[in-house]
């Protein structure tokens, strides 16, 4: 943490330089005048000879009418993840066994489920209560 003296503040701010410039850098002219000296600024400091190594940013193509894309995908019907209830599937939701023996059954169909809606609801199911 920077700590600043009061008399510091004080002659920084009385001599006429503003706060912003108070606590810039200054370029190193030999003189010790505060208001004589300008603020150094990125732009004078030396570029350098190289690019940064950094990737560069692919952009996709353009989307003609923002707005438009975007009403369309707001005015679309989704479900945040398909549920999967145990009085639907005709389980008791006490049917531990009966629920274990649909998940194992089915398990390929809820990986899909899975992958394409990032999630699945089972609704019902003491089988998840417990590990």
């Amino acid at each position: 943490m920077v700590k600043f003296s009061i008399p510091a503040v004080a002659v920084a701010l009385g001599a006429g330089v503003s706060s912003t410039y108070a606590f810039a850098p200054v370029a190193n002219t030999g003189a010790r005048s505060v208001a004589s000296s300008a603020p150094l600024f990125m732009s004078s400091v030396a570029a350098p000879e190289q690019s940064p190594l950094a990737p560069l940013t692919v952009w996709g193509d353009r989307i003609p009418d923002i707005i438009e894309s975007q009403n369309e995908l707001k005015s679309r019907k989704m479900d945040f993840a398909p549920t999967i209830k145990s009085s639907d599937l005709g389980l008791a939701s006490d049917d531990k066994e009966g629920q274990l023996a649909y998940v194992r059954e089915h398990a390929m169909e809820i990986k899909q489920q899975m992958v394409d809606n990032g999630a699945v609801i089972f609704r019902e199911f003491d089988l998840m209560k417990e590990q």
